[in-house]
């Protein structure tokens, strides 16, 4: 996410931008400065060209809102811009959080798990990242376990 045409101003840790960027496990910039989102999360998100202020706001709430639910259910043609721009956030996430090497943050982890059984059920790609990101805990071990004997039952 280093550059598009959208910008996020973050003011400290407790704007608005802030707290988008937190619900999405993106870093924070100093303590005055723009995050650029990528043309790609332009494309895909139908609010104007600049995210600040009143929509800003809406996206983050909607954001942590939706983050348990994403995977219920498709899109509507009756759901707002902010709900449809969460919804495409998180599914974006998701799809990086699939395909990443590096180790899954705390926070990450725990939203990720989860969702453990509706992702692997939707792509049983997720089944080797889960194997490969689990920290062998014994909720995880079970959890993984139970994962790979329901994909080959």
């Amino acid at each position: 996410h280093i550059k598009g045409p959208w910008y996020v101003t973050c003011f400290g840790g407790s704007s608005s931008g802030a707290s988008l960027l937190d619900s999405l496990n993106l870093p924070k910039p100093g303590l005055e400065a723009q995050v650029f989102l990528c043309f790609r999360c332009h494309n895909r998100l139908p609010l104007g060209d600049q995210l600040q202020g009143h929509e800003l706001l809406l996206l983050s709430a909607e954001v942590c809102a939706m983050k348990s639910s994403v995977l219920d259910s498709d899109a509507t043609e009756e759901e707002s811009a902010v709900k449809t721009s969460a919804r495409a956030l998180l599914l974006r996430l998701l799809d990086q959080l699939r395909r990443c090497l590096r180790s899954w943050t705390d926070s990450e982890r725990e939203w990720v798990w989860s969702l453990a059984s509706e992702l692997v059920e939707r792509d049983v790609g997720w089944l080797a990242q889960f194997f490969r990101q689990s920290q062998w805990t014994k909720e995880e071990s079970v959890t993984a376990v139970e994962l790979l004997a329901k994909v080959h039952a």
